[in-house]
């Protein structure tokens, strides 16, 4: 849906342990190999979440391709902050790379993943006004997804995203503009929005 559908910024309140982690690091390792020179980047709330995620979702998922697909790449760079691979037919072929840390600004992502941002601005503003003003920013052209749990009422940059999400006609959305999910009703009561 988001790549058919061309959609560039989606926000998904969620609950913990449904599996949107899981499928965007799936996404991020179908990108990093089926794309050339792109940068994902992955902000999460601590340093050591952000390596797990990279580690056991992403990685894992291209560990586990069929081996005469993973013959066809080359892993240009693996450690616990980034991944890197490229096609190994194509010497001109570029890496693409992900990032996972606490922070993304620079460059110019295709791909922005944001975890737990929810948690983030509840905890450090600052930081939260860097997602905001860096991260997002740094994927002008491509998509950014931001999957959280709920924190912090109706404040904070994430509810000004949420409510832009909500307030925007389903009629007047193109893919550049926010689009909000939820999947639980106690989520809705929270933030008191009516998603789907």
């Amino acid at each position: 849906m988001i790549f058919r559908r061309g959609l560039k910024r989606i926000v998904i309140l969620k609950a913990r342990q449904i599996g949107f982690s899981t499928l965007l690091g799936v996404i991020c390792a179908d990108q990093l190999c089926w794309n050339t020179g792109k940068q994902i980047s992955l902000v999460d709330k601590t340093q050591e979440d952000a390596r797990q995620k990279l580690k056991n979702i992403t990685m894992l998922a291209y560990d586990s391709l069929h081996p005469e697909l993973k013959d066809r790449f080359v892993v240009s760079r693996a450690n616990s902050g980034e991944f890197g691979v490229r096609f190994f037919e194509y010497e001109e072929a570029q890496t693409s790379t992900m990032f996972a840390g606490t922070h993304a600004r620079g460059g110019s992502n295709f791909f922005v993943w944001i975890s737990e941002w929810g948690v983030i601005q509840a905890e450090d503003l600052r930081r939260s006004e860097e997602i905001l003003t860096g991260a997002i920013p740094s994927a002008k052209e491509g998509l950014v997804v931001v999957e959280t749990t709920w924190r912090g009422g109706r404040g904070g940059h994430l509810w000004d995203i949420v409510k832009k999400a909500l307030e925007t006609p389903e009629e007047q959305k193109h893919p550049d503009v926010w689009r909000g999910y939820a999947r639980r009703s106690d989520l809705w009561r929270q933030c008191r929005a009516p998603f789907f």
